[in-house]
């Protein structure tokens, strides 16, 4: 389902530079090799901005976005990147990546190591089940606490991804804004996930500390009749696992920065748009001062 798009289509395409935070993407019928992807709200919204899509969980920007990279990319940067194994070649085209309609699937314990890079800086480490065994005598026979990491995406690219995620629980129109209230003295990003027909709920999501991935679904496949069941298990973990913890914040990338941008346009903010927000963007990826509204560029 969904939680396929940060993954395979906005992380990658934000580290390439072919978007940024409140870049203009056009939500239409696009035909690609005679296929056209649909909106679960079976309409279009027309240009909206990188944020908006994400937040609103839109299907035609992540096909868009896998196109530009193409499948291929995607595809390498899943399973070469994030440790995914589950995949396999028939999900080397545009549906599995950019809408997560696949062949392989995913694990949840992948899933939430691929999640984790959001919250971490862009490391990947490859999940284990244990971090140490140990004996009567208290001494060490099994470890996995020295895992080494890998640079997934970069750390800017990681703090857009994150800012970005947390619109999926904290924005008007996000999709998993059932979320904030089970770890309230701390912001999580997150993503939904749905599968045709609700046959497979997801939601994927992490704290400073933690990140979780649930799926729910039957063996044999039916709709399931609680639409916010798995975001449901997600916060009956989360909130007693981040328990007693003290609160705790993401770090920030310093190669990162924070802009007021015009909604209209997705370029940076004049004091003469009329409507404006804040995004995130790498310094080598900010986009040029809005020219569609009269005014001085804002700080």
């Amino acid at each position: 389902g969904s939680t396929m798009k940060p993954i395979a289509a906005y992380a990658p395409a934000i580290e390439e530079g072919i978007v940024n935070y409140s870049s203009i993407v056009n939500d239409t019928a696009a035909k690609y090799n005679g296929w056209t992807p649909k909106n679960w709200y079976n309409s279009y919204w027309g240009n909206v901005t990188v944020q908006y899509a994400l937040e609103r969980s839109i299907n035609t920007i992540p096909v868009y976005l896998v196109n530009k990279l193409t499948p291929q990319v995607s595809y390498d940067f899943l399973t070469q990147k994030l440790g995914i194994t589950t995949l396999n070649e028939n999900d080397i085209d545009l549906s599995p990546l950019g809408m997560g309609g696949t062949n392989g699937g995913i694990t949840t314990i992948e899933s939430a190591a691929a999640y984790a890079i959001f919250g971490n800086g862009g490391l990947y480490h490859e999940p284990t089940l244990y971090y140490a065994v140990y004996n009567q005598h208290n001494d060490v026979v099994l470890s996995n606490e020295e895992v080494e990491s890998v640079v997934a995406i970069s750390e800017d690219t990681a703090t857009v991804m994150n800012k970005l995620l947390q619109n999926v629980v904290y924005g008007s129109n996000g999709t998993g804004r059932g979320a904030a209230g089970y770890i309230p003295n701390m912001k999580i990003y997150a993503k939904t996930g749905t599968s045709n027909n609700s046959n497979d709920l997801w939601f994927v999501g992490g704290s400073p500390y933690y990140v979780a991935s649930c799926w729910c679904g039957y063996d044999t496949q039916q709709t399931i009749p609680d639409s916010a069941i798995a975001q449901k298990m997600w916060g009956a973990v989360m909130s007693k696992v981040h328990s007693g913890l003290e609160p705790k914040s993401f770090v920030d990338s310093e190669y990162a920065q924070e802009h007021f941008y015009c909604t209209e346009s997705g370029n940076l903010a004049t004091d003469g748009c009329p409507s404006k927000a804040i995004g995130w963007y790498k310094k080598n990826n900010v986009p040029n001062v809005c020219r569609d509204h009269d005014g001085s560029a804002l700080d």
